[in-house]
């Protein structure tokens, strides 16, 4: 398991430096002695295979991603209770691998099962925040209807979590503005584009605003 360790830290190390390559490399070699010290499905392997997920997102192989997500999920769902914070993060994951490839069905289903375990864990913020994912897809499949559904969604979420002045609200405002420049519905894209720079015109709390 130093062994493992060793290589862990080197694909680190090459990941910082821009040679991603190598570093899937080195994690891809870890990953291979932790899998013969600890078996197959042990949860810290699906970590590991999470890991190389990700790191093969960066590199824009989103193929090799898609299997490193898939097997963790498999691990995570074998040792993990029923719609698990664990699983949603997996499946939150898969969705952006697939958004990446175009497969925007296969995307909106992980992003849907996300949302029902973050419900089950009465994680609010995580379930607007999921919302806005949603819309983002149905927009990409300009089903705008449904996209506005998903934004409101999560805009009443975040003004009552977070406060109408928080940037999460302002986020959204942008997303409904691009949705309506979209659908030439410009008047109701202006007004949600002043909403959202009243918001990023306020200086954060505890902070003094500076004019040049």
């Amino acid at each position: 398991m130093a062994q493992f360790s060793g290589y862990m830290q080197l694909g680190d190390t090459c990941s910082m430096i821009g040679q991603l390559d190598r570093s899937i490399s080195c994690y891809e070699s870890g990953l291979k002695i932790q899998m013969d010290v600890l078996g197959e499905s042990d949860p810290r392997v699906a970590e590991t295979c999470r890991y190389l997920a990700e790191a093969h997102v960066q590199a824009m192989q989103f193929d090799q991603a898609e299997k490193f997500c898939k097997k963790t999920l498999e691990i995570h769902r074998e040792h993990c209770s029923p719609a698990s914070l664990t699983e949603a993060a997996d499946r939150r994951l898969m969705a952006l691998i697939f958004e990446a490839k175009g497969d925007f069905e296969p995307a909106l289903e992980q992003l849907v099962l996300a949302s029902m375990s973050m419900i089950a864990n009465a994680q609010d913020n995580e379930v607007a925040a999921i919302d806005v994912s949603i819309g983002d897809i149905y927009l990409s499949l300009c089903r705008f209807d449904e996209a506005v559904f998903a934004y409101q969604k999560a805009l009443t979420v975040f003004k009552s979590t977070k406060g109408e002045s928080h940037s999460s609200v302002a986020l959204v405002y942008i997303r409904l503005a691009d949705l309506y420049y979209r659908t030439g519905k410009l008047r109701e894209s202006k007004s949600y584009c002043e909403n959202a720079l009243r918001i990023y015109s306020k200086p954060a709390a505890g902070t003094t605003a500076m004019y040049l």
